[in-house]
């Protein structure tokens, strides 16, 4: 079973970590979660079809 924890760094920093797998990730107040043993920002849910140019974009290319 995989353990998943959460520590503050240091008493009074703001700086959470989440433990997942052996590997610690930063969440964001942007909602993202930032991997700093790869340097990797990890995002989901955007929501690109939303946004009228990407549905335009997307229309075009399925010309």
């Amino acid at each position: 079973m995989t353990q998943f924890s959460a520590a503050r760094l240091e008493q009074g920093d703001a700086t959470v970590l989440l433990h997942f797998a052996g590997h610690a990730f930063e969440p964001l107040t942007s909602g993202g979660l930032y991997w700093h043993a790869e340097r990797t920002l990890l995002v989901a849910d955007l929501h690109l079809e939303k946004s009228r140019p990407c549905q335009a974009r997307l229309a075009a290319a399925a010309l």
